[in-house]
């Protein structure tokens, strides 16, 4: 009998899990008083949340939606929490991490869709 974690979904929860708290951790931390990105970091957070919703969307495509909608919970929370470590809140960000959820959710569920489901089976 296998492991629950090496089955798709629970391998894919457990990256999202991982991706999450890295996205939490960069988001939150406080910024250094010279930003390396001159202060334009939507590609950063596009990429960021892309990554975040492809694996689950990826295991259960029918999750896709979901998963974006939580993108746009969990980015929330994050510019909502921003100014409490000395950033900025920015509703750019926000959308550049909705924008990267769908396109990685999208993308997810297209690649499933190629594969022909062989997810699901395993």
């Amino acid at each position: 009998m296998r492991s629950a974690i090496l089955h798709p979904l629970g391998l894919s929860v457990v990256i999202t899990g991982v991706l999450a708290a890295i996205i939490g951790f960069g988001t939150l931390y406080p910024m250094p008083s010279s930003p390396m990105l001159g202060g334009n970091d939507k590609l950063q957070h596009f990429a960021a949340f892309a990554a975040l919703a492809f694996p689950i969307s990826l295991a259960r495509p029918k999750t896709a939606p979901y998963m974006v909608a939580a993108a746009l919970l969990y980015g929330g929370i994050i510019e909502v929490a921003q100014p409490f470590v000395g950033r900025d809140r920015s509703l750019g960000d926000l959308m550049a991490d909705v924008t990267g959820a769908a396109l990685g959710a999208g993308a997810a569920v297209l690649l499933n869709r190629l594969l022909g489901g062989v997810l699901r089976r395993t």
